[in-house]
């Protein structure tokens, strides 16, 4: 093995070689859509949680279909993201295809807007800005509206919950499809990554009403990137393989370290509230 790596640092080819390892890891990290689900127990008063969605910008045009599974002491679920029927053609609107009923059993949050048929009246950019069905071009009248003015990240259900807030999170894997570009019914899918959040509140003094603890964020853990172990090992291997005194070998190694830092930095730190009380 000596002679072998001895030879691959002699090779007038090797930094070629190494420059070609470096390009494909760094193309296996090309950021695709991301999906973000956040749940936040006891945003609005104790025994209480909130699910989100948010979609990356800039590479995909909003959300598609999700399919998300909670877990914990869940006593109600209230499936509420945007929805509802056109009137005059009576066609859906926003997510009612493949949709989960409130209170699901096995507290499953899912739905697709109408990509197969398809509906004329797809939504797009779901999760990544504010909007109302209502505005849609060719709606006469929404008939059952759900949730008809969204906000970003989008609300897709609510409900409450008893026991320890931390028994409350996330079962299984979580899906999601995004729209691939502003017009057609054309979908990718999407890395999905799960957050939960837990505020902590506290009984005030002497009464029965809830006040919001002073909170304190540190972080909490996220479902790894695809693909990253090929840069890492692309790391490992220039360290192990390249000498010291090679100029371009180090601006290679620079490089690869760069968009590693750059890649985290950009899918952020995820954030779990503690109380402090």
């Amino acid at each position: 093995m000596r002679h072998l790596s001895f030879a691959i640092y002699r090779s007038p080819r090797s930094l070629h070689w190494m420059l070609a390892v470096a390009i494909v890891a760094l193309a296996c990290r090309v950021e695709a859509a991301l999906v973000t689900f956040r749940l936040v127990v006891d945003e609005n008063s104790a025994g209480s949680f909130n699910l989100y969605a948010s979609s990356s910008p800039g590479d995909n045009f909003g959300l598609a279909f999700y399919s998300v599974r909670l877990s914990g002491g869940i006593i109600s679920l209230d499936h509420i993201s945007p929805q509802a029927t056109d009137l005059a053609s009576g066609t859906s609107v926003g997510f009612r295809t493949l949709r989960s009923a409130d209170h699901d059993a096995l507290l499953l949050v899912e739905a697709a807007q109408d990509t197969i048929s398809p509906s004329p009246f797809l939504v797009r950019s779901l999760g990544q800005s504010h909007g109302s069905l209502s505005t849609l071009p060719g709606i006469t009248q929404l008939v059952n509206p759900e949730q008809s003015n969204y906000a970003n990240p989008l609300l897709l259900a609510s409900g409450h919950y008893v026991g320890p807030s931390s028994a409350i999170g996330f079962a299984g894997t979580a899906l999601a499809n995004v729209f691939r570009a502003s017009t057609g019914s054309g979908t990718l899918p999407a890395t999905a990554t799960t957050q939960t959040t837990r505020l902590c509140t506290c009984l005030a003094a002497g009464g029965n009403r809830y006040a919001s603890s002073a909170l304190m964020e540190s972080p909490f853990e996220t479902v790894p990137e695809p693909y990253s172990w090929l840069s890492g090992m692309a790391v490992l291997w220039i360290i192990f393989h390249v000498r010291r005194h090679s100029h371009q070998a180090r601006r290679v190694l620079q490089i690869v370290r760069r968009d590693l830092t750059d890649n985290d930095s950009a899918v952020g730190k995820s954030g779990s509230i503690l109380s402090t009380c």
